[in-house]
């Protein structure tokens, strides 16, 4: 199938006008949202309950342990207080907050043994935090810092994937929860594209895995949402885009060494053949094709 088809179903996807910049056009199916209604807390939710202080206090210690009683106590504030300021998030915690997202918690560190499911947990709590502040972010002007925290959101997202996957358990499920609801919260152009993406890989995860929440919804229509709204933000963003890679050359920040591989080894380990791929799948394959080809 040609690389730019969208084949949608208007059925399932609704597009109003792919020249305009609002990707609010372009929603999910609907089914989706009736199998798991959007929530912006249901991972702080689970969070409250998992995480100690101790590993708390471990991440705020992530900056060399500079200003560790301050990143603490913003780390704390996130997680515990019923209304925090939300939006840009201050630089305590972001700092430290940012550097756990780059931990890799199935990897050997300085002869320690990896952190495992604890380590995946705290990288949890870095990626809801920071993106539950990202959903919050409304028009930041160009070359900001609040666009830049918007921009380099992809990576964010990309790695709370992986650790609700590997945490396993309900968390997948909620994670498409806590995602539908940055979809709707975030309409920038490239973060949105991603965003979706993790939806479509946690989705199909739970599918292929059993979830009966997830039994009416097509993959195939998830696969045409997908593409058509990749292709809706790569006209709108123009000269911008990085490349013509699909949905990693949306972003410059994703499309790079390193950043590339991450999104096509997950994508790979979820969108891989399955015993049961029938004909309402066949899309799956073809979105594999499409990020297996940069």
């Amino acid at each position: 199938m040609d690389s730019n088809a969208t084949y949608c179903s208007l059925a399932s996807v609704t597009i109003i006008n792919m020249d305009s910049p609002d990707t609010h056009s372009i929603e999910p199916p609907a089914r989706l949202y009736e199998a798991a209604p959007p929530s912006e807390v249901v991972l702080l939710e689970w969070l409250r309950l998992k995480v100690s202080r101790l590993m708390i206090e471990e991440v705020s210690r992530n900056d060399r342990g500079d200003d560790a009683a301050e990143h603490l106590k913003g780390i704390e504030t996130q997680l515990h207080q019923g209304e925090p300021q939300l939006g840009l998030i201050p630089w305590h915690p972001r700092e430290v907050l940012e550097l756990e997202r780059w931990q890799q918690p199935e990897r050997e560190y300085a002869n320690q043994p990896p952190s495992g499911q604890r380590g995946h947990t705290k990288r949890l709590l870095a990626c809801a935090i920071l993106l539950r502040n990202v959903g919050h972010l409304a028009h930041p002007e160009r070359r900001s810092e609040e666009e830049f925290l918007i921009e380099t959101s992809a990576s964010t997202l990309l790695r709370l994937t992986e650790s609700a996957i590997s945490i396993g358990g309900e968390l997948p499920f909620s994670t498409v929860q806590f995602l539908l609801w940055l979809y709707r919260a975030q309409p920038d152009l490239v973060l949105r594209a991603f965003t979706a993406f993790g939806i479509l890989l946690l989705a199909t995860h739970e599918s292929r895995k059993g979830d009966e929440r997830f039994q009416d919804v097509n993959a195939a229509e998830l696969c045409e949402w997908c593409i058509a709204l990749e292709k809706h933000c790569r006209t709108a963003i123009g000269t911008r885009v990085s490349s013509e890679s699909w949905l990693i050359g949306l972003s410059s920040y994703e499309d790079r060494s390193g950043h590339r591989d991450g999104w096509k080894k997950l994508a790979d380990s979820i969108l891989g053949p399955s015993d049961s791929m029938d004909v309402t799948q066949t899309g799956i394959a073809d979105l594999a094709r499409r990020l297996a080809n940069q």
